[in-house]
């Protein structure tokens, strides 16, 4: 999705975005291995705002998603829910303004490859000041929206490490003996307090 600055009256710009299982599929998956899937296709409601030079942009968006448990490694469906706003602004400003030394320090010769972190820029973004392409925003909101596992339930057992059993259908056969027989040594230390 690229918005040329222009679409954008004085009174924003709505939008009503559909994202296709496909789109969100490839936005999940990147460059590593797939965590997590679409469950189906979602919509972005957007709204794009000018204010002293850039465009505050509003989102919010309750994707699908499908991983697996946590603990049994069940299929889980969720949703995700996704909220955000982010200031763009035009890159010509940030370099202006770094190249200005950033207001109360003055730039070393190699501040631009260490970077720098303001508090007030943790929500902005650049785009070249003509047109924003939506596509990467929504693709990093959406992944810092995704939780870290899911659960199939919150009483869930699991699998059994001996085995492999899942504990959720029935209990196994297992005495709670190491699967792995080098570990064996280990159960005759006796540790003190």
């Amino acid at each position: 999705m690229r918005i040329s600055v222009e679409e954008i009256g004085d009174e924003g710009l709505e939008l009503q975005e559909p994202l296709s299982r496909a789109w969100l599929d490839a936005a999940l998956a990147g460059d590593r291995p797939q965590l997590f899937t679409a469950a189906g296709p979602a919509k972005l409601s957007a709204r794009l705002e000018k204010f002293q030079g850039g465009v505050l942009l509003r989102a919010e968006s309750s994707p699908r998603v499908s991983t697996a448990c946590r603990r049994c490694l069940r299929p889980v469906e969720l949703t995700v829910p996704m909220a955000f706003s982010l200031s763009l602004v035009p890159r010509a400003s940030v370099s202006k303004r770094l190249s200005d030394g950033g207001g109360e320090r003055s730039p070393t010769p190699d501040a631009k490859a260490r970077g720098s972190f303001d508090p007030n820029d943790v929500d902005q973004e650049t785009f070249d000041g003509r047109a924003i392409e939506l596509d990467p925003l929504i693709r990093e909101q959406l992944l810092l929206a995704l939780p870290m596992d899911a659960l199939c339930r919150e009483d869930c057992k699991g699998l059994c490490p001996s085995c492999g059993q899942d504990l959720n259908e029935k209990a196994c056969g297992c005495k709670g003996e190491s699967a792995d027989p080098r570990w064996a040594k280990l159960r005759s230390l006796k540790l003190s307090n």
